[in-house]
């Protein structure tokens, strides 16, 4: 016998107390929901069983409805996914048998079910490796039977249903994916609620809740959870939602931060090429180099190495090299070629070499005093088809660089390529120009030698020498000529001709002297 009770007292006490409650809960999940299960409850017939009174059942309702008014708060309170699953994995196995909790998405888009969180006997599971599935046709799968029907379901005989359904897997402890059972001896799965998960009629997910026990769950079980389902997917959307604008912020900002280091990039390498173009000195040009790379590249330490007769020389160097060694010692640091086995492969490669941890690369030289370098960037200084040395970056601290670190570096290791070849050129120029500076200065001494020995007989000769331009002007002459021509210093006349007696001898002097010009030798002429 059994007694339908419409509208207890004891219920309508209960229910006026937790309305504020519930308008709270309502503010994020669905009130019609929370009323539907309240007021499914009101038709619910009550037992004349001995053990189950009246109010022992209105307790057990009231015990329920405070466990759905909980995980309401602890939902609202939370925009992390795992977090949710677990206030939903508690709460579940709170009020019902729960061996595993099953938590999946559903892609209405691409209708694929996947995997979102597993508990199984309290132990969260990596879901890394579980398969994406896809929606089956209705009866051949139980996620996609709740997906394409929107509604709940029992199941208190898995192991009969999961016969006819397609695309079953099994996971172990391990994590490891199975298509069969992995063994006979391990617990089956004998009971299933499946809850769908909605948000505005659309179904984005199940909520499967399995037992080992056979006919594990009620319909009350299944009210139950249809209540707490849309909490859970207003709380799932809004975890996704808020990860999704993170997630947007964050690549907005690592944009933005990317755009910032590549204008600092591009303005050390300007820079950098403008110091190429403005001088030749090369350590003015090789210390602002190595400034330029502190901005782009933060490092502990850095230097340059050129090869030369096969031997690694370090010409430059900066940063913790000055703590720990002095001028001389890294003066004097040489290192044969054939002793370094990571600048052999710069070598062969001609590629950079990146030592994310010094301690477990074998080709690493620890060096004394230099036992801080923990992660190393080597980039090869190419000078047409060959290295000339490297230039390196080093860090106390392993894995710290980056690929793009590499990247950068290289563009500034090509900049000193140029700025040894520059200054390999003005040397070679310098010493050219040094060396035609001695030889004209050489010339110019035997040239001006000879000169005067030819001034001296010129001077002392008895006759009557005179320098002529191309119309017979006379430029200089010598004393004899005035003895000769019986002229005084204020009397020699502008030309020679006008010395000449006749008509006659002008002819055949500018006949001479024209003969000469032409024929660029000497000729013979007589006057009477």
């Amino acid at each position: 016998m059994s007694i339908t009770i419409n509208e207890p007292p004891a219920f309508t006490a209960i229910l006026s107390f937790a309305l504020p409650m519930i308008v709270f809960a309502s503010m994020f999940y669905s009130w019609s929901k929370i009323k539907n299960f309240w007021t499914s409850l009101y038709k619910q017939p009550l037992s004349t069983v001995s053990d189950v009174s009246t109010e022992a059942l209105l307790k057990k309702r009231n015990q329920e409805f405070n466990i759905l008014y909980e995980a309401s708060k602890e939902l609202g309170q939370t925009l992390d996914l795992v977090t949710i699953y677990r206030t939903v994995y508690r709460v579940i196995s709170s009020s019902m048998p729960c061996t595993t909790l099953i938590v999946s998405t559903f892609d209405n888009e691409t209708r694929l079910i996947s995997c979102a969180y597993v508990n199984y006997k309290g132990e969260e599971h990596d879901i890394t490796n579980f398969p994406s599935i896809e929606l089956n046709e209705l009866g051949q799968g139980m996620q996609s039977d709740a997906i394409h029907l929107g509604e709940s379901l029992v199941i208190n005989d898995v192991q009969m249903r999961i016969r006819k359904t397609i695309g079953n897997y099994y996971v172990d402890d391990d994590g490891e994916v199975h298509e069969d059972h992995p063994g006979e001896d391990e617990e089956k799965t004998r009971s299933a609620l499946i809850i769908p998960i909605k948000l505005d009629n659309l179904v984005h997910g199940v909520l499967q809740i399995q037992s080992h026990l056979l006919n594990a769950y009620t319909n009350d079980h299944m009210r139950l959870l249809e209540t707490l389902g849309p909490q859970v997917a207003a709380a799932s959307n809004n975890a996704r939602l808020f990860a999704q604008a993170q997630h947007e912020i964050t690549e907005r900002i690592r944009a933005q931060e990317a755009e910032r280091k590549q204008l600092i990039f591009a303005e050390a390498l300007r820079d950098t090429a403008v110091s190429l173009k403005s001088s030749f000195n090369f350590d003015e040009i090789i210390t602002r180099l190595i400034k330029n790379v502190a901005r782009v590249i933060p490092y502990d330490g850095i230097n340059i190495v050129l090869f030369e007769s096969d031997i690694a020389q370090f010409i430059r160097y900066d940063g913790l090299y000055n703590e720990y060694l002095s001028d001389e010692e890294m003066t004097n640091r040489a290192l044969p070629l054939h002793e370094a086995p990571n600048f052999l492969k710069l070598i062969e490669t001609k590629e950079a070499i990146y030592i994310p941890n010094s301690g477990l690369d074998s080709n690493w030289i620890d060096f004394p005093k230099l036992e801080w370098i923990k992660s190393i960037i080597c980039v090869p200084i190419i000078l047409g088809n060959d290295v000339i040395g490297c230039l390196n970056v080093d860090s106390t601290q392993p894995d710290f660089f980056t690929s793009k670190h590499v990247e950068n570096l290289q563009a500034f290791a090509n900049y000193a390529a140029v700025a040894i070849q520059h200054t390999r050129l003005y040397q070679e120029l310098e010493a050219q120009n040094e060396l035609l500076e001695d030889a004209v200065t050489s010339r110019t001494a035997e040239l001006q030698h000879a000169m005067g020995q030819v001034n001296g007989i010129l001077t002392n000769s008895p006759d009557s020498i005179l320098m002529l331009n191309n119309s017979g002007e006379i430029i200089t002459h010598k004393p004899a000529s005035c003895d000769m021509f019986g002229w005084s210093k204020d009397q020699i006349p502008k030309r020679l001709q006008e010395c000449l007696a006749t008509r006659d001898e002008v002819n055949k002097f500018t006949t001479a002297l024209g003969k000469v010009l032409q024929t660029d030798k000497p000729t013979r002429f007589n006057s009477i």
